[in-house]
């Protein structure tokens, strides 16, 4: 699999969050009304606390983000909360602006985090918080009038590196753990 295939697949494995298992997480409320338009993801309220259930919530709203950032070519709310060493976040971003910039877009690769979650506290501040997404199926255009690449349904472990400082969290590393 190409490098660019590989990050599109990554990037379809990160469009679109629901999450559930422990510790327990916001979920949307299926009877709000919907918009066509999108808006950036409103941060949970339990994602507001250095805890193990602050770390998942954070961890899901940053996916969630991440999902906008990619179905939209914002990426200024993803940045506010993802460190800038964080390697991981910045290829996202990057990503996600030069595929708009060129005028292509993501489409589907809807995700959902299975139970169950796995939060480990590193130390005071930080977390590891270890999930199985599992990405709907969904396409790729790198440019406007590039080759559609089409992803399948998949699932992929992965560890999220959360740190809470200043009051409010960050994305610090993501490790994509390869299939066995």
């Amino acid at each position: 699999m190409s490098v660019i295939t590989r990050t599109a697949a990554i990037a379809a494995l990160l469009l679109a969050s629901a999450c559930s298992g422990q510790p327990e997480i916001l979920e949307p409320d299926p009877t709000a009304a919907t918009s066509t338009s999108r808006v950036p993801p409103s941060l949970p309220s339990q994602a507001k606390d250095a805890t193990e259930e602050g770390a998942a919530s954070f961890t899901a709203h940053w996916i969630e983000t991440s999902d906008y950032a990619a179905l939209t070519g914002d990426v200024e709310p993803l940045q506010r909360i993802s460190a800038s060493d964080c390697s991981g976040c910045t290829r996202f971003i990057d990503l996600y602006e030069e595929t708009y910039a060129n005028g292509g877009a993501f489409e589907g690769g809807e995700r959902r985090l299975l139970p169950p979650l796995d939060v480990s506290r590193l130390n005071d501040s930080t977390f590891d918080v270890t999930v199985n997404a599992e990405a709907a199926a969904g396409q790729f255009r790198r440019t406007a009038s590039g080759e559609t690449t089409k992803s399948k349904k998949e699932t992929s472990r992965v560890t999220y590196t959360v740190g809470f400082e200043e009051g409010r969290w960050r994305m610090l590393f993501i490790l994509l753990e390869e299939p066995s």
